[in-house]
């Protein structure tokens, strides 16, 4: 889904979850380069708001021959104190307005690949990265990540009883593919599954499980990708907290109490400068 289909799209389609991958930032914006032309476009929109306005010309979509993709640095002085945003921009022709796809606090931003929608990622400065689908920019986990191996019998048979327990598999149905993930939440013994099947996920969110040392079920969750990750945040029983693809974005659970305490939504697209973005 291209830019330049953006407002239909928005009326048409339903948000989705994002497949994770490796994206690694192949530019990066730290407004030493600034576009006087730009520069003067973005001042119009924000220059009621903000102090510093400072622009950039990009590339998130296909170059064309108007300046119709930017980003901006915001900021009430210049020297970002106490911190800046950036926002990025893409100008409607159909519309005849900018529109801002995304927005974060920082003074640089990272330009990585072109996704499955011709569009290129955003990486923020937390590092966190931001991928369009559809209609938004949807966040990707940010964390510590984990490598996965062959679980072994024993976590296969731990992660059957979690399933069974919830809906057991008519006969004939073949067994779902486990990947376990060693991880530190509490006493760095714990371990994560994650199951895929046709049967267990079907076209929604997948199982993954939360062992502990003795491979018993802590914690089970659902997940629309195997990505997940580890905070360094600690929820009230000691556990690091994980973050999970989910329908609207970035989940973030607590192991001990199973509860989503944050989520990490899908970027809106609103209209530029019609109000003050960070």
């Amino acid at each position: 889904m291209s830019f330049r289909n953006l407002a239909l799209a928005l009326l048409l389609s339903s948000s989705a979850a994002v497949a994770q991958d490796t994206d690694v930032a192949t530019t990066y914006i730290t407004f030493n380069d600034v576009d006087a032309d730009a520069t003067q476009v973005a001042r119009k929109m924000y220059g009621r708001f903000y102090r510093m306005v400072e622009a950039e010309r990009v590339w998130l979509e296909e170059p064309t021959e108007s300046y119709d993709q930017m980003v901006v640095r915001l900021g009430d002085n210049r020297k970002c104190d106490p911190n800046c945003g950036v926002v990025a921009l893409y100008y409607s022709e159909p519309d005849a307005m900018w529109l801002e796809v995304w927005r974060g606090l920082g003074d640089a931003v990272g330009i990585g690949d072109v996704g499955m929608d011709g569009i290129r990622s955003i990486h923020g400065d937390d590092g966190r990265v931001w991928k369009w689908f559809s209609t938004s920019y949807s966040p990707q986990v940010l964390g510590d990540v984990y490598e996965s191996r062959v679980a072994t019998e024993d976590e296969k048979r731990a992660a059957y009883g979690v399933l069974n327990a919830r809906s057991a598999p008519p006969e004939g149905v073949d067994p779902p593919e486990f990947l376990a993930f060693d991880v530190d939440l509490k006493s760095g013994d714990e371990t994560v599954i994650t199951a895929r099947s046709l049967y267990y996920c079907g076209n929604g969110p997948c199982p993954l499980i939360v062992l502990d040392g003795d491979n018993k079920a802590i914690a089970n969750f659902r997940t629309y990708a195997e990505d997940f990750a580890l905070e360094p945040d600690r929820d009230e029983e000691g556990y690091r907290l994980i973050e999970l693809s989910i329908d609207d974005g970035i989940g973030v659970y607590s192991v001990g109490s199973g509860e989503r305490v944050k989520t990490i939504g899908l970027m809106p697209v609103l209209e530029a400068g019609r109000e003050k973005p960070l």
